[in-house]
């Protein structure tokens, strides 16, 4: 079985707004920073099923977290998310070991 985790924080910095003539006017809107957190949690497990085939299935929980200017949580997005992969391998006819 196989698990771990992820986490990343982000600071997005917009910058300034001016709108075309108004800017001379003294109508400047300064867009504030934002940051948020986005992080996950999987786990999986790979079985053998048959010879040559092999299922990995699992897990992952994952959430992203947007904080208000402020430090204030704002909004919170979570998602479970199960995965299934089916893997076959094929026989190799033409490449066999050389002996002597």
């Amino acid at each position: 079985m196989k698990f771990g985790l992820n986490a990343v924080h982000h600071t997005f910095t917009p910058g300034i707004a001016v709108p075309g003539p108004l800017a001379d006017a003294g109508f400047v809107t300064s867009i504030p920073p934002r940051t948020a957190l986005e992080g996950a949690a999987y786990l999986s497990q790979e079985t053998d099923i048959a010879e040559g085939l092999k299922v990995n299935y699992g897990v992952r929980l994952s959430f992203y977290d947007l904080v208000a200017p402020e430090g204030d949580l704002r909004k919170t997005y979570t998602s479970l998310e199960p995965r299934l992969a089916v893997m076959h391998l094929r026989a190799s006819h033409g490449l066999q070991p050389y002996t002597e």
